[in-house]
């Protein structure tokens, strides 16, 4: 398939454009500005809070490209970003215009591509302790800015399926994480400080109960739900399995080999968040999370371990 993803710089894009390459696809990768560090496939810059029609170059490469797909990754996801309890300017302009003018573009194309949106759990209204696990009928009234923007994102999508026909699926990504992924988040955050040796171990709380999903997995979902899922549909994707933090920690010091001494707010308490019900996603694409929670925390504490050799090398 000829595919274009937006956000492609990110995390997740770039797991993405690996796996779509490897799968025989070819990539066209959509970024807010250029990356230090390039990517393998052509790459070109769009603020996607301006419509891509005021941008000549841009939208006469992404017409001759012919898209079959668009990958819909871009976004602020950062609390500090997106406001705490009001989404911020920049949040609403870039998570949900933005999604407006990715639909634009697709619709203005010749033949219209199938558009993915990556959406969040962070849409669901908060989970109990007796109750954590969701489909896609749990109620949709999110707390935070971020869950706020993308639902309103989502609703942009369904209009455009109900009103213009358009080819739009909806997948809700649960928490994941693996290689490359920056230290704001909780297991490169402790895999960062066991590889640079940190003593204390800083750690918000190991008592947070989470749906951890590696991202090659993530990705892999992305690709099948744009070959089988159905347009206007919404799709849970995460791992079906309940994780508590000082599980993934323990496991990481083991992994290591590290026993350091662990400083942890003492504000720090039970937590809950959703587990998803993956029980449409599978039905669709018979997909399946493969890697293991261990192999996802091998391979990012392998690539802090690098990263910390490379930031020192050479130094002395």
């Amino acid at each position: 398939m000829r595919a274009l993803i937006t956000g492609a710089a990110g995390f997740v894009g770039r797991h993405l454009i690996a796996h779509l390459l490897s799968s025989g696809d070819d990539v066209l990768a959509l970024v807010h500005r250029l990356p230090r560090q390039p990517l393998s496939v052509k790459t070109l810059p769009w603020d996607i809070s301006q419509p891509v029609c005021d941008q000549h170059d841009l939208h006469t490469v992404v017409f001759s490209f012919a898209p079959e797909v668009i990958y819909h990754l871009a976004g602020i996801s950062l609390p500090k970003l997106c406001g705490e309890h009001e989404p911020s300017p920049a949040a609403i302009a870039v998570n949900v215009t933005g999604t407006r003018h990715v639909l634009q573009l697709a619709q203005g194309l010749d033949s219209p591509p199938r558009v993915l949106l990556a959406s969040s759990s962070y849409v669901y209204a908060p989970v109990s302790k007796q109750h954590f696990v969701v489909d896609e009928t749990y109620p949709t009234e999110p707390r935070r800015s971020y869950g706020q923007t993308k639902l309103l994102a989502e609703q942009h999508g369904l209009a455009a399926v109900a009103e213009h026909q358009a080819d739009v699926v909806i997948a809700r990504a649960f928490n994941h994480t693996g290689p490359g992924q920056e230290p704001q988040y909780m297991l490169p955050e402790w895999a960062k400080q066991v590889a640079e040796g940190c003593n204390p171990l800083q750690v918000q709380n190991r008592q947070a109960n989470l749906d951890l999903t590696d991202v090659r997995d993530v990705v892999r979902a992305y690709r099948l739900l744009m070959q089988h899922g159905t347009s206007g549909g919404v799709y849970n994707v995460g791992s079906g399995i309940n994780r508590c933090s000082g599980e993934v920690l323990e496991h990481l010091l083991q992994l290591a080999q590290v026993e350091p001494k662990i400083a942890e707010p003492e504000t720090a308490g039970w937590k809950q968040g959703p587990v998803a019900d993956i029980t449409r996603l599978r039905q669709a694409t018979h997909w399946e999370p493969e890697i293991s929670l261990e192999q996802t925390i091998f391979d990012t504490l392998a690539d802090w371990r690098s990263r910390t050799n490379s930031k020192w090398a050479g130094v002395g």
